[in-house]
């Protein structure tokens, strides 16, 4: 139905048609603006809030969880099972250096991950 049937069969005139688009789109736009101010209002008590990532660091490679281990950086989720798999093979980690022997964890990340990680007794 286009605006004219709408405008015949209501039987409305110029002005009243006029209004009726004038309250359907601010009640459009008003409806819009409060969805986007209720989603601003969702991320700022997120923010709010969050933990900082930086409070769950040192994670401790001898109890770490397979969801811990993939949020350090450069760690996804094959190279978090090689971590819980050497793991279980050595019977745990003495030194933060034993995840070179982590197929995919080199010199580079080791040195990134370092003040991430920490190994317990």
């Amino acid at each position: 139905m286009d605006w004219q049937q709408l405008k015949i069969n209501l039987q409305l005139s110029r002005e009243e048609t006029a209004i009726l688009i004038f309250l359907v789109l601010s009640f459009t736009l008003g409806n819009i603006l409060l969805f986007i101010e209720k989603g601003r209002s969702k991320v700022k008590k997120m923010e709010e809030t969050a933990r900082p990532i930086k409070s769950i660091f040192p994670i401790d490679l001898n109890s770490a969880r397979y969801d811990e281990l993939i949020l350090l950086p450069g760690i996804g989720k094959k190279t978090a099972k090689r971590i819980i798999e050497l793991r279980r093979k050595k019977g745990g980690f003495r030194r933060i250096e034993d995840l070179l022997e982590v197929p995919g964890i080199g010199p580079k990340k080791l040195e990134a991950l370092r003040d991430k990680v920490m190994i317990s007794p």
